[in-house]
């Protein structure tokens, strides 16, 4: 007899969970929109144990911001990884390169807009990852580690770890911190958008 559960059982996803059954992840991914970069299959976890942020370039924008807190306040994630890439479209043109561009094919001034181009990828993760260390948002206990993804090998290679995290790759790699960084807190206000500060 065919039935609502067993068509249900038939038409679900590929790793989909049964309602029944929601996911708990407890880790956080920036990365990048470009669809070659696969978080859970380079870090080596189930998709059910991730939450991924995906924006151009795989930066710490204030909307990549606002959706961590929501993932360690609310959802309780204990870790957060940030994870750029080779061949990056965004290493390729600076912030006033692409408000030219916009300037040029739509004729809207975007001098307002921070596009977070990146010009040296290594300082992008460690400022990224510093970036949510010291924020006042984040609990200082969720682990916060960053690396750049090969995209020809799925590969990740380690730019900022810390012995703290969960992550084989993370807290064993070569450059790992010797003990878990200290996150700073304070009043400190932060945005990365002019005229929009982050309270």
């Amino acid at each position: 007899m065919i039935s609502a559960q067993s068509l249900n059982a038939l038409y679900r996803a590929p790793g989909a969970l049964p309602a029944s059954e929601p996911a708990r992840p407890w880790l956080a991914v920036v990365t990048c929109m470009d669809g070659r970069v696969v978080p859970d299959r380079s870090l080596g976890v189930g998709a059910r144990d991730v939450f991924v942020v995906r924006n151009a370039g795989g930066r710490v924008s204030n909307d990549a911001l606002r959706s961590l807190i929501v993932a360690c306040e609310v959802k309780g994630v204990e870790e957060i990884v940030v994870i750029e890439h080779t061949d990056c479209a965004m290493v390729a043109m600076s912030d006033q390169q692409l408000r030219d561009a916009v300037r040029a094919d739509l004729g809207v001034d975007a001098t307002l807009v921070e596009f977070l181009a990146i010009d040296d990828q290594d300082g992008c993760v460690r400022s990224d990852v510093a970036l949510l260390r010291s924020s006042p948002y984040i609990p200082g206990n969720v682990v916060v580690t960053g690396f750049v993804c090969d995209t020809d090998t799925g590969m990740l290679r380690l730019v900022e770890g810390d012995a703290g995290s969960r992550l084989p790759a993370a807290a064993m790699a070569p450059g790992a911190a010797a003990a878990a960084p200290v996150r700073a807190r304070g009043g400190a206000r932060f945005s990365l958008l002019p005229g929009v500060e982050l309270l």
